[in-house]
């Protein structure tokens, strides 16, 4: 068996002497090179010497463990520290964890019994770290992920394939601007493997951990028997939760197995079910995801609508937009289509650049947390969209006008909306402001208020099915009568007539 270097830090001599004779260190894998007495002496001798293991105490005169975890984290991060302590609390626990150091152990507790047990999980965990073992299987698993079904097992897999374990599949959230789920990047694919890795490797016997592509795969053996599987499950994710939160903040989608699985099974689960594990990684939920009961759920294309919409550059409010928006997209939501997601979103964020010009670029590498938020980013595109193509278009006119232009689009649908208003937003008294607009733009505020508010309303009347009514109070009239009578004085048309004879 291969040797692990340690040192032993602690200001107590009796209870480093304790720790050198309270277990055979040789049996278990390890050998002691050196130890101190403090944290500042135990710095200088790991710097001589290196060691992968550090047991420190946490309370010593001069630097305490956790400072002393913090140099040694600067040098190597790698180490396994292992900290001696009296306290028992769950804000010391995550303390210990956001220093580096890997785990901890009570000193009331610590027996021969506990305290071999604990090395045992460290030599498994440094064991799974060796590159010449661990790094080469880790490399075949990822070969074996990515090839199709019925390529068989490599043989060096063949006695991982024998142990049934529960699986979990994570990855994070995926930008929809990314054209194929398995391109991600490997940056944020290999922190949550390494944020995993310090939970497993420590809690769980001979886990299996490796990723490919965007996915992290892990597999675990309870260390005791289950009375209550579902509930165990909750709580591994929850424990998940709880390093992912610390190490990386970022949305992530969650996959588990309610049965335990062979290597074989949760291979062609992952090629089975890979079209749905690609649309939940682009709008991920909060709530982690069952692989059987994906199974259960049909992936269905659906027909793509041209990439305007039907907007070309009208006026319309945020909401009234992410109305039209939803009622598009919850057929492909519904379908769990991600390839259908990803068309509209470059069809459509394309279509927006077009409409300004392209002054603004929308091919961004973002993610969303769901349906709610990716509906926000396409309203504040859109409406960035229409502001850069009027400020273009309004170029000639003053600050002033355009200012008061900006506040009528963004006020249309306040039926309260006055000259008064709009001329007390942009400092000037109402008569100023009637007469400053009428010159530049050779129209009244009222008749600029009221072409908005009826360009509005066209594009409600063509793209929703909202009710007249609805759409009058969406723009800003009390009464869906005189509404009708304005719209019909614009465009020589009744508000009806567009919904039964489309332009």
């Amino acid at each position: 068996m291969k040797k692990i270097p340690l040192m032993l830090v602690d200001d107590d001599s009796l209870m480093v002497n304790d720790l050198k004779t309270m277990v055979d260190w040789d049996a278990l894998g390890f050998k002691i090179i050196c130890s101190a007495a403090n944290g500042k002496k135990a710095l200088s001798l790991f710097q001589q010497h290196l060691p992968p293991l550090v047991i420190t105490d946490i309370s010593m005169p001069i630097m305490d463990g956790l400072d002393l975890t913090d140099h040694i984290m600067s040098v190597r991060p790698d180490t396994y520290v292992l900290i001696l302590t009296s306290y028992d609390d769950f804000d010391f626990a995550r303390r210990v964890l956001r220093s580096g150091a890997k785990d901890y152990i009570l000193k009331n507790e610590l027996t021969p019994a506990t305290l071999t047990e604990k090395l045992t999980h460290i030599y498994s965990h440094m064991a799974f770290e060796d590159m010449e073992t661990y790094q080469s299987k880790r490399a075949l698993l990822r070969e074996y992920f990515q090839v199709p079904k019925s390529r068989g097992l490599p043989k060096n897999l063949e006695v991982w394939n024998s142990r049934r374990l529960y699986y979990f599949i994570l990855s994070p959230a995926l930008p929809l601007s990314l054209p194929k789920d398995d391109t991600a990047i490997s940056g944020t694919v290999s922190g949550l493997y390494h944020a995993l890795k310090n939970m497993v490797t420590v809690t769980y016997r001979m886990p299996i951990l490796f990723y490919f592509g965007n996915f992290v795969v892990m597999g675990i053996m309870p260390n005791q028997p289950m009375l209550n599987k579902e509930h165990y499950q909750k709580h591994l994710i929850r424990q998940m939760g709880f390093y992912l939160s610390d190490f990386m903040p970022e949305s992530r989608a969650v996959f588990y197995c309610r049965k335990s699985r062979t290597l074989d099974e949760i291979r062609d689960d992952l090629h089975t079910l890979r079209p749905l594990l690609h649309f939940y990684t682009l709008l991920p939920s909060d709530t982690p995801l069952e692989l059987d009961e994906l199974k259960r759920q049909p992936v269905m294309r659906q027909p793509q609508a041209p990439p305007s919409l039907g907007l070309s550059g009208k006026s319309i409010t945020p909401e009234s937009l992410k109305k039209m928006l939803r009622d598009y997209l919850t057929p492909i939501i519904n379908g769990r289509d991600a390839e259908g997601l990803i068309s509209f979103h470059s069809n459509t964020c394309s279509y927006f650049e077009s409409l300004c010009e392209n002054r603004l670029s929308f091919g961004n590498n973002y993610f969303y947390r769901g349906l709610d938020e990716y509906l926000d980013f396409l309203a504040d595109a859109y409406m960035s969209s229409l502001e850069a193509l009027h400020l273009q278009s309004r170029a000639k006119y003053s600050m002033s006008v355009r200012n008061a232009m900006d506040f009528i689009l963004r006020q249309c649908s306040n039926s309260n909306l006055t000259i008064e208003k709009v001329a007390e937003n942009v400092g000037f008294s109402a008569g100023r402001l009637s007469v400053l607009f009428k010159t530049e733009t050779g129209q009244t505020i009222n008749k600029y208020l009221t072409d908005v508010r009826i360009d509005m309303a066209i594009n409600l009347l063509e793209n929703s099915n909202y009710k007249i009514y609805e759409i009058a109070e969406m723009v800003g009239y009390k009464s869906s009568q005189y509404f009708s009578q304005i719209f019909y004085q614009k465009t020589g048309r009744r508000p009806i007539d567009y919904r039964k004879i489309p332009d």
